[in-house]
C-alpha cells in the first residue's frame, strides 16, 4: 500500500472511483485511501507551522507594545520633570518672600531642593 499523497486524481482501491489527492477517504464507498495517514501529517504540520508562525508574531507584537510605552513615558517623564522643577522653584521662592513678608524666619533644606530641580531637569 503506498502512503505517499499523487499529485493527481486516484482511483479508490475499493471502487474505482477517482478522488482528489486531498481527501482522505472515498467520495464514493467512504473507504480509507491510502495516503490518508501521509495526508492527515501534512496537515498537521502545516497547523503546527501556522501556529509557531502566530506565537512568534503575537511575541513580536508584545515586544513593539513595550519598547513604545517604554518610549511614551519617557517622553512624559522629558515634559513634566521640568515643569515640576520649575513649580517648586515658584513654590519656595514664594514662600521665602511670604516668610520675610511677615518677619518670620523659614530653615529650607536648601541642598535637597536643589538635587529635586537639578535631578528635574537632567534626569539621566
Amino acid at each position: 500500500m503506498n502512503s505517499s499523497i499523487p499529485n493527481s486524481a486516484t482511483a479508490c482501491p475499493k471502487c474505482g472511483t477517482f478522488n482528489s489527492p486531498k481527501m482522505g477517504a472515498c467520495t464514493m464507498c467512504g473507504a480509507r485511501l491510502p495516503w490518508a495517514d501521509a495526508l492527515q501529517n501534512v496537515l498537521a504540520q502545516q497547523r503546527q507551522h501556522q501556529a509557531d508562525q502566530a506565537a512568534f508574531q503575537a511575541q513580536q507584537n508584545r515586544q513593539a507594545t513595550m519598547q513604545q510605552a517604554g518610549e511614551t513615558m519617557e517622553n512624559i517623564a522629558s515634559w513634566v520633570l521640568p515643569i515640576v522643577g520649575v513649580c517648586a522653584v515658584i513654590l519656595v521662592v514664594g514662600a521665602v518672600m511670604l516668610a520675610g513678608a511677615k518677619g518670620g524666619f523659614i530653615i529650607l533644606p536648601v541642598g535637597l531642593i536643589v538635587r529635586l530641580i537639578m535631578a528635574s531637569f537632567w534626569n539621566d
